[in-house]
């Protein structure tokens, strides 16, 4: 399976989080997470027009979720793979712990990451 760690945006403004946000632009306030565990900057009308209803749903997260963070895993595609575990080549590491490049070492071999070249000999 895929899988991705996400946070739910609607926990931070209904609990007293600290790293929220928030800024007026053209007439709407957006919300956001200074600690950028989520990276998207939200429209609050949503969360004032419904103050029980969760909008937004999950977001993906940028980092590593901070204890006070609603979050869990999710995984996608279950019907798709065979095995019943996360498989995803960097999943068990830290969030930000690789760079694109890494993960594209990390999935394609060393040779092919390193761009166009001779294959290598057989």
């Amino acid at each position: 399976m895929i899988c991705e760690r996400v946070v739910y945006p609607a926990h931070c403004l209904r609990t007293p989080c600290l790293y929220v946000y928030a800024f007026v632009e053209d007439g709407s306030t957006f919300f956001g997470c200074i600690q950028k565990v989520f990276v998207a900057e939200l429209d609050l009308a949503p969360f004032m027009n419904s103050p029980s209803g969760d909008r937004y749903g999950a977001l993906r997260t940028r980092r590593e979720p901070l204890p006070e963070c609603r979050a869990h895993i999710e995984q996608a595609y279950r019907s798709n793979y065979v095995r019943r575990e996360c498989c995803n080549p960097t999943f068990r590491h830290g969030i930000g712990e690789f760079s694109p490049e890494a993960v594209r070492v990390i999935v394609e071999g060393p040779r092919r990451a390193s761009g166009p070249g001779p294959s290598p000999a057989r």
